[in-house]
C-alpha cells in the first residue's frame, strides 16, 4: 500500500490530482488502467529520487527499489543486489529478475 500511496502522490505532483482523487488501493488495485497509471507514476518517482540520491537509474536498480522499497534499497543496501546484508531470498529474487531485465 505504501507504493500505491507514493504513486498517487506522484500523479498529484504531475497535475493529475482530480483524475486520481478517490483512487484507493483496496478497490482500485485490480482496475487495469488505474493500477497501471499508479505503477508507472511510482516508477517515475523511484527514478527521480534515485537521481536525487546520486545514483544512475538502471532497470535492476529500479526493480530493486520497487521490490524492497526505496529507502531499504538505497539507504540500507546501497542499491547493491549482491549486498551481504540482503536476505538470501531477496538476493535470489534480484538475481532471477536480472536475467529478465537485461533482455
Amino acid at each position: 500500500e505504501a507504493a500505491w500511496d507514493d504513486g498517487i502522490k506522484q500523479l498529484e505532483r504531475e497535475g493529475r490530482k482530480e483524475e486520481c482523487n478517490g483512487w484507493a488501493y483496496r478497490q482500485d488495485s485490480f482496475h487495469a488502467y488505474r493500477s497501471r497509471e499508479v505503477c508507472m507514476a511510482y516508477l517515475r518517482w523511484i527514478e527521480k529520487n534515485m537521481i536525487k540520491a546520486g545514483y544512475v537509474p538502471t532497470k535492476q536498480r529500479v526493480y530493486m527499489c520497487y521490490n524492497l522499497g526505496f529507502d531499504a534499497a538505497v539507504y540500507r543496501y546501497k542499491l547493491n543486489p549482491s549486498s551481504s546484508a540482503l536476505p538470501h531470498i531477496r538476493k535470489a529474487i534480484l538475481r532471477r529478475a536480472s536475467f529478465y531485465l537485461t533482455k
